[in-house]
């Protein structure tokens, strides 16, 4: 079991936490869904159980625009607010090409790297967890050059949670790695950030920049660059990214997250009889960061904190898998030292799974 736990009350807050994100996934089969897990442990790919320690996220999608007497009041509700997050320019980009909306749940973990001490480590990043759902809108442009594919993509994201004991990662991190995992108890989360409503506005502009095919239907190269940042008191920050990707049957999607975004339109589901996609992707990210709270410590009170790294660059690659409705990735993330004092870098896996049909 890891961690301290002495809330009598632990029990019914998970099952109510599980609860809501089973409320997220209602109705998956009717459009679409993607699964995100990471980890820093071994056998996941990571080095160790330390910093960064992982999270999860779970991504609901759908077309914009269908009449609410055609979809749940979850979706309707992700719908309405997204209308709201029309927030980067089009420019050359106009025509609009198509919208698709995403209702977002996620959590994330975080703890020193000795989770022996049940004393303050002043020098090392503090426990603490972040639990937050949300909204994506992304805004779509498919060249109609299928050769050349100068497709862009924009998303804007609005996240709502809260960090702190009310994010319950203490009581999460305990239950999975008491049934799932024989490692170390931490021992310090009486020490984790104090608890903290947290708002976040995440932007990014993608754009694939380079298409080459060798035959329809054969080998394929592409390029895709990203421009974003983020603002809120959880985090802020500015960042650069590009991403390659070499394989059979290239979808035209922009990360493996998100998929090729088409499958949720009417019409647009990819058939079993479809090539199976397959490639293997790498890419690198640059980051000014101007707030985290996650080494920065609470915004209005009192708490453990550390000095960051203002330049935080990362590494990543992998290999991706789509037949059919189901796509599965792999991937494995070096990130550079993000706080004085670090030894090191980290480096964590994901897994991500979806499904995406429209009926």
């Amino acid at each position: 079991m890891l961690g301290h736990v002495d809330h009598p009350h632990t029990g019914p807050n998970i099952r109510r936490l599980f609860r809501a994100a089973l409320l997220l996934g209602a109705g998956l089969s009717a459009i679409g869904c993607v699964a995100t897990i990471d980890n820093d442990a071994r056998g996941f790919g990571g080095d160790d159980d330390r910093w960064y320690t992982g999270g999860w996220r779970l991504q609901r999608d759908l077309a914009a625009g269908v009449p609410d007497s055609e979809r749940s009041w979850l979706d309707a509700g992700a719908d309405a607010v997204a209308a709201h997050l029309d927030l980067l320019p089009a420019g050359a980009d106009e025509p609009p090409g198509f919208t698709t909306v995403s209702l977002v749940a996620g959590q994330q973990f975080f703890t020193p790297a000795n989770l022996k001490a049940s004393t303050l480590i002043e020098d090392d990043r503090p426990y603490a967890g972040w639990l937050y759902a949300g909204v994506v809108r992304f805004d779509t442009w498919l060249d109609s050059d299928d050769g050349a594919r100068r497709d862009v993509e924009h998303s804007v994201e609005l996240d709502l949670g809260v960090v702190g004991p009310d994010s319950y990662a203490e009581q999460i991190q305990s239950a999975l790695h008491s049934s799932l995992v024989d490692g170390q108890d931490p021992e310090g989360w009486d020490h984790q950030l104090g608890n903290e409503p947290g708002i976040v506005l995440r932007l990014s502009r993608a754009a694939r920049d380079g298409y080459a095919e060798r035959a329809p239907g054969g080998l394929a190269a592409d390029a895709i660059s990203r421009i974003g940042g983020a603002v809120g008191n959880v985090d802020t920050h500015a960042g650069l990214a590009e991403t390659v990707r070499f394989g059979w049957n290239l979808p035209r999607s922009f990360d493996a997250a998100s998929g090729d975004r088409r499958r949720l339109l009417p019409g647009g589901a990819r058939g079993d009889d479809e090539p199976a996609s397959l490639y293997g992707f790498a890419g690198a990210d640059g980051r000014l960061v101007l707030r985290n709270i996650f080494l920065d410590g609470n915004t209005f009170q009192d708490s453990h904190s550390i000095d960051k790294q203002p330049l935080v660059g990362s590494l990543l690659y992998g290999l991706a898998w789509e037949h059919g409705a189901f796509r599965v990735a792999c991937t494995r993330t070096h990130l550079t030292r993000e706080f004085d004092g670090q030894p090191e870098g980290q480096v964590f896996g994901s897994l991500t799974v979806s499904w995406a049909r429209r009926f």
